[in-house]
């Protein structure tokens, strides 16, 4: 059978596709020619509607992709800018670490600090001295040292924070390994001397040095002369010294500049690891140690 060719429906003979009348058996096909042209074309256009509909489905699919598309990247874009606008400052969270030792001291009553001010100006100078932030535009990153991070309930730890949307998160720390301790209080500088409890010296002394120091003016070890002296080599006159007061358990400081006239004393008394920050912050000749505290002129 050639393509041009088709079986009659009455005879089964070979006749043209076009063919309106079978030349052997002489059937009239014009009838059964309509009736498969009007299914072919009933086919067509039922395939044309469906490909319509398809379409139609298809662009409106598309629409509402576009529309959701459009409203997600708006919300992305409106809560970036809140971010970016929220993002808390390192003075925030300075303000907010203070605030939690402030708490976290006024809930112990064994700590007897003269008032709430010494405690909030200390804590803000000690965060201050140990905190290390990092920005990324929409959200800050602080850390904290072991020293501080106590106040937390995250003893020897080196606690980080989130800062995002105006709060702070804290996250889990490092633990503070012996490592981490040698590199804290290995400093060490050439400009100081350190005497102890009257008979004990140490030339170029590091903050571990103050430290045993301290320890040891409150110990049974030292009966007398419990103080220690950080003096400036070559100026016997400049110096930063603390007494260990047995009845309260702390150390009251003073400290000297250049000749008797500019002697001053603190009107508080500190326990050890304020003591330490003040005597670490003389050590690496920052200032702020003199904000501790309220320091007042003695005439000698």
């Amino acid at each position: 059978m050639n393509i041009d060719e088709k079986k009659c429906p009455y005879c089964a003979e070979f006749i043209k596709k076009t063919a309106t009348k079978c030349r052997y058996c002489k059937s009239n096909l014009s009838t059964i020619n309509l009736y498969e042209n009007t299914q072919k074309n009933s086919k067509n256009l039922l395939n044309q509607k469906n490909d319509d509909l398809r379409k139609t489905n298809d662009e409106k699919k598309s629409i509402q992709i576009s529309k959701t598309t459009v409203s997600l990247i708006g919300i992305i874009f409106i809560a970036i800018v809140g971010l970016l606008i929220s993002n808390p400052s390192k003075e925030q969270f300075v303000e907010y670490a203070t605030r939690k030792i402030l708490e976290e001291s006024t809930k112990n009553s064994s700590v007897n600090y003269a008032n709430n001010n010494l405690i909030t100006g200390f804590a803000g100078i000690l965060i201050k001295s140990v905190i290390e932030g990092e920005n990324y535009f929409i959200f800050s990153r602080y850390k904290l040292s072991p020293d501080v991070s106590r106040f937390f309930e995250k003893e020897n730890e080196k606690l980080s924070f989130i800062g995002i949307a105006g709060n702070f998160i804290p996250l889990s720390g490092k633990k503070f390994n012996e490592n981490d301790k040698k590199l804290d209080t290995s400093e060490i500088s050439n400009n100081f001397t350190l005497e102890i409890c009257g008979d004990k010296k140490v030339k170029n002394p590091t903050i571990q040095n103050i430290k045993n120091g301290l320890n040891y003016i409150a110990s049974e070890k030292c009966k007398y002369n419990r103080y220690l002296i950080l003096g400036i080599k070559n100026s016997e006159l400049t110096y930063l010294q603390t007494a260990y007061q047995e009845e309260s358990s702390r150390y009251v400081l003073e400290y000297q500049e250049g000749s008797l006239s500019r002697h001053y004393e603190n009107l508080y008394e500190f326990d050890i690891d304020e003591a330490l920050e003040i005597f670490s912050l003389y050590f690496r000749n920052d200032i702020s140690w003199k904000e501790i505290g309220k320091w007042k002129r003695q005439k000698l």
